[in-house]
């Protein structure tokens, strides 16, 4: 598990408020910058609090890997994105309004049945929380069934990434 610091990178930030107003940790094996796909929780306050699972900003090998994997297993990729279970605890599914490419990717045809995802340069699903569900007592619970919940998605692409 890591823990994200509370403190701005103020070299590059125009607010002068030098903490962040969120407190985030990542659960990721190898830390937060394993090459892997996790889950991610951050407490916010004015509804902003979320929980989060993928991979987010992949690096081009490894948007390969996950494009790939897309490509070679799409039946896969429907049945984890499509998950009953999971789209009980992240409606809105995988987050298509993460950057995308304008274009195909290179080696994809632009006819390609799964091109509007193969496109996409990060892969996570997510939800928001208002404050009155972060401050309730089934909190931790519900974030616990989240994650189980978003657990075959990420294997998914962990499988991808080589990283089980």
């Amino acid at each position: 598990m890591a823990l994200f610091l509370l403190h701005k990178n103020d070299r590059s930030q125009t607010d002068p408020e030098p903490y962040k107003r969120r407190f985030g940790s990542g659960l990721v094996p190898g830390g937060r910058h394993a090459e892997r796909a996790g889950y991610y929780l951050a407490l916010s306050p004015d509804g902003q609090s979320w929980l989060r699972a993928g991979r987010f900003t992949p690096t081009p090998a490894e948007l390969a890997a996950i494009r790939q994997e897309i490509h070679y297993s799409s039946d896969e990729f429907h049945r984890r994105i499509e998950d009953p279970e999971l789209l009980r605890h992240f409606p809105n599914a995988l987050d298509m309004s993460a950057p995308q490419l304008t274009r195909p990717p290179r080696g994809y045809a632009a006819d390609d049945p799964e091109l509007p995802w193969l496109k996409l340069k990060s892969f996570g699903v997510g939800r928001l929380f208002s404050d009155e569900e972060a401050l309730g007592p089934d909190f931790i619970d519900r974030v616990v069934a989240g994650i189980a919940a978003a657990r075959p998605w990420v294997e998914f692409l962990n499988t991808a990434l080589h990283a089980e």
